[in-house]
């Protein structure tokens, strides 16, 4: 009988592909990209921009250099991509 805080090897699998420090990187960088293109015409705006497209720049760099690339993490990225790109544009 299974203790009811033990997992199935597809729950850590899924956890090891979803919760990676690159997707920690790319959530983080897009917020901060969606967040400084509302007030894109300030400093600080373009700042948040500047910084949370640097940060996509990384997340491919960082998920290579450690080991965890994943299929999630390739889609988590370029939908990321293209929803900033949509705000972006609204403006």
């Amino acid at each position: 009988m299974k203790k009811s805080r033990e997992t199935s090897p597809t729950a850590r699998k899924v956890a090891k592909d979803v919760f990676t420090i690159p997707n920690l990187i790319s959530v983080t960088g897009a917020t901060l990209a969606i967040h400084g293109s509302e007030k894109i015409d300030t400093a600080e705006g373009l700042a948040e921009c500047a910084v949370g497209r640097l940060a996509d720049v990384l997340d491919g760099k960082v998920a290579r250099m450690t080991g965890q690339t994943s299929n999630f993490g390739a889609a988590l990225d370029a939908t990321t991509d293209k929803i900033v790109m949509a705000k972006s544009s609204m403006k």
